[in-house]
């Protein structure tokens, strides 16, 4: 039996999962087997309302399933990243009971990209440049003093990527996740995925 399947809204939540579960070692966990499958058609919503259904008939092919999305999404409904993680996992639960779990990114994937690691300037374009990415998004009033991460991360990335002479696609979403230091990301919706991976697969101890 495979350990996990992740079932997730586009092609860069998924590539970035790819990328970080190829990294046992960097989030905590002993390595595993792991599928990552995309909501075809139905993104952030399908995965809101229909992951149940979806994951429900692959219950014996699996021991643990994920549920990974954005909040921020249109005819989303107004309420807290957490009150959505609770919906969900109500009506995964009667099928997984506890081998199951949701992460919702508050308020999209562009949250995670932002951390102190060398590496996001480089691979936005920013590398040697200056004024620096962080310098620059503050003077573009993209990112506030002292704020680890943009209020509009995901504007602040469309952006960056420009001015940076790149392209925001799943492939470079992969090439951060393959290179930041992942205890750098101090999101709160990647520390609830990290706390769930480490609670169902900790690190093997060696006797």
């Amino acid at each position: 039996m495979t350990d996990l399947i992740v079932l997730c809204a586009d092609k860069k939540i998924q590539t970035s999962l790819q990328a970080v579960l190829a990294r046992p070692q960097a989030i905590g966990i002993r390595p595993i087997t792991h599928v990552v499958e995309v909501m075809v058609g139905k993104n952030d919503p399908g995965c809101f309302h229909y992951s149940h259904g979806y994951l429900a008939p692959r219950r014996s092919e699996y021991d643990h399933a994920l549920v990974v999305f954005d909040r921020q999404w249109d005819g989303a409904p107004n309420i807290s990243a957490a009150e959505m993680e609770r919906v969900v996992g109500n009506k995964l639960r009667p099928n997984w009971g506890q081998t199951c779990g949701v992460v919702v990114i508050d308020p999209e994937l562009e949250a995670w990209a932002f951390s102190d690691s060398p590496h996001v300037d480089d691979v936005l374009g920013w590398k040697n440049r200056a004024p620096g990415l962080r310098s620059w998004l503050q003077a573009e009033g993209l990112l506030g003093p002292g704020e680890v991460k943009p209020s509009d991360p995901k504007a602040a990335i469309e952006r960056a990527v420009v001015k940076g002479q790149r392209r925001w696609t799943a492939g470079t979403c992969k090439t951060l996740a393959s290179k930041v230091g992942l205890a750098r990301c101090q999101d709160p919706s990647f520390g609830r995925l990290k706390s769930l991976l480490q609670g169902w697969f900790p690190p093997e101890v060696l006797t």
